[in-house]
């Protein structure tokens, strides 16, 4: 962003990139939006980062809770509910990841 730029400017084009991530916009889409309204103001770019199918992602999700459950298999009940714990404190947190619904 260029020097200068006001702090309720750079606020608006992240909301408005927040916004258009949510609603699943795409990346030509964004850059082409953001470049109009916010031009002036920043060189906006094409993200270049890896997209993953549905399927990519369901397999990746059943691939991880094999895992766990491999893992509470192994583990004594007392180590098991702070594995659990610690599964839904990770959960939590992946859930607050803005860029968790791609990958």
């Amino acid at each position: 962003m260029r020097a200068g730029v006001p702090d309720r400017i750079r606020q608006e084009i992240v909301n408005a990139q927040d916004v258009m991530i949510r609603n699943n916009v795409s990346a030509d889409e964004q850059l082409k939006l953001l470049t109009q309204r916010y031009g002036q103001y920043a060189k906006f770019y094409k993200p270049r980062g890896v997209v993953f199918t549905a399927e990519t992602l369901a397999l990746r999700e059943r691939m991880q809770r094999a895992n766990e459950a491999d893992m509470m298999a192994i583990l004594r009940p007392d180590q098991q509910k702070v594995y659990r714990a610690n599964l839904i404190r990770a959960r939590q947190i992946e859930a607050c990841n803005p860029f968790k619904a791609n990958g």
